[in-house]
């Protein structure tokens, strides 16, 4: 059975809406890359989306990071939760962030974790 011209054209707007979407997103990703590279020290990727990894991945003050870039109001999916949880409970850093403004705040707190450590 071939889709009424109303059901297509529906479609295609829901199409749209997840281009839209996906374009907003990688903004955010370059945004958050582009702050995280310019701090000292500090070396950052975008990830080539394996299933389950971190949008963004590398080295803050010696430890492994990875952050998990979303819109605002989505969620972590559950493997992506178990794969930051690996991440932590091997010393390493991992956290789900919708702007630059997440980031710098998730870093004052890590500043302060990693200050209580011994190296």
């Amino acid at each position: 059975m071939k889709p009424s011209p109303q059901a297509i054209k529906q479609y295609e707007k829901q199409q749209q809406v997840r281009r839209n979407r996906n374009k907003l997103e990688s903004k955010r990703q370059k945004a958050i890359l582009d702050y995280m590279n310019a701090l000292p020290g500090c070396k950052f990727y975008l990830s080539r989306n394996a299933c389950g990894e971190a949008d963004a991945h590398g080295s803050f003050r010696g430890y492994y990071m990875a952050i998990e870039v979303k819109r605002p109001g989505q969620q972590l999916t559950p493997l992506q939760e178990s794969e930051g949880r690996g991440i932590r409970e091997t010393e390493g850093f991992s956290f789900r962030a919708e702007s630059v403004e997440d980031v710098k705040k998730q870093l004052v707190w890590i500043n302060k974790v990693v200050e209580g450590r011994q190296l």
